[in-house]
């Protein structure tokens, strides 16, 4: 989590700059952070989620054949 951060933080200069040489990579300074925060999002709510909805239903599936 705190390299994502560190990475988006990295990233806000280059997104908020006006000069004319940086407009070439604004676009890809904010598709990259904002991919990062994301991506990290999903990794810490969604992907635990997932894997308890997996774990209970596979344990409820074992405890039914043992029965």
């Amino acid at each position: 989590m705190l390299i994502s951060v560190t990475t988006f933080l990295a990233f806000a200069p280059l997104i908020l700059e006006s000069a004319l040489q940086a407009q070439y990579l604004t676009p890809f300074a904010a598709s990259l952070g904002i991919g990062i925060m994301i991506t990290t999002a999903i990794l810490i709510l969604l992907l635990p989620a997932i894997m308890v909805a997996f774990l209970r239903i596979n344990s409820s599936r074992i405890t039914q054949k043992v029965q």
